[in-house]
């Protein structure tokens, strides 16, 4: 459970999280539908119960958002192997039906962002929090989504939020919101990559090896 229950249903008491500057022509990266552009924000909220990801947008807050990490292999974590459970004794198999119509892309920040710092023990601290917040398992992210809501709440001018992956350790996931930052991507120089191709899956084999997870390249026929 979170240290400090739910959070106010106010923006009272007012506290301080720590801020980060993320500056411009920083490249990140994202797994999104082909059918979006690499730059495009969901704007669907999410159920403020059911499925979602860890700082969606609900009804409550309906913002749109977009989630992407500085590394590649952090996006591939956070998404589409997020739930994917160890085996002892073989690689962890993504599911072919998995990065179907999936693609990662990267974009490029295009002017300073200041996002909302969950990163150390004391950026958690100031938001009245602990490692709860960033590492609980998706049956907590209906939880996790107030807190975010909360923390909107508290810097109306935080255009995101960045923390340390729980997926992949020692390096950063970021979500963006919409509406305080929707025009602040551009494409990046480098390719997507189209999951659900052969050099998708040669990609994915390569740079998810030393994670212990694999995936079978397309059929040919």
């Amino acid at each position: 459970m979170p240290p400090a229950g739910q959070p106010p249903a106010s923006a009272e008491p007012k506290i301080s999280p720590c801020l980060v500057k993320i500056g411009a022509d920083t490249l990140l990266w994202r797994v999104h539908s082909i059918h979006r552009l690499a730059t495009s924000f969901k704007d669907e909220p999410t159920d403020e119960v059911f499925g979602g990801g860890r700082f969606d947008a609900t009804p409550a807050d309906p913002y749109s958002f977009l989630y992407a990490a500085p590394m590649p292999e952090t996006a591939i974590l956070e998404t589409i192997t997020r739930d994917l459970p160890f085996r002892t004794t073989h690689f962890r198999t993504i599911r072919r039906a998995n990065v179907k119509n999936l693609t990662l892309s990267p974009v490029l920040i295009t002017e300073p962002l200041t996002l909302i710092s969950l990163i150390s023990t004391i950026d958690l601290a100031s938001a009245l929090q602990d490692e709860w917040l960033i590492q609980c398992e998706s049956r907590d992210y209906s939880q996790t989504r107030r807190w975010a809501k909360w923390l909107r709440m508290q810097v109306p001018t935080a255009q995101g939020i960045v923390w340390m992956s729980r997926r992949d350790l020692g390096n950063r996931s970021m979500v963006l919101f919409g509406d305080r930052c929707r025009r602040v991507l551009a494409p990046g120089t480098e390719p997507a990559i189209n999951l659900a191709s052969r050099a998708g899956a040669d990609w994915l084999n390569q740079r998810m090896k030393p994670y212990r997870i694999r995936i079978m390249p397309p059929s040919t026929s």
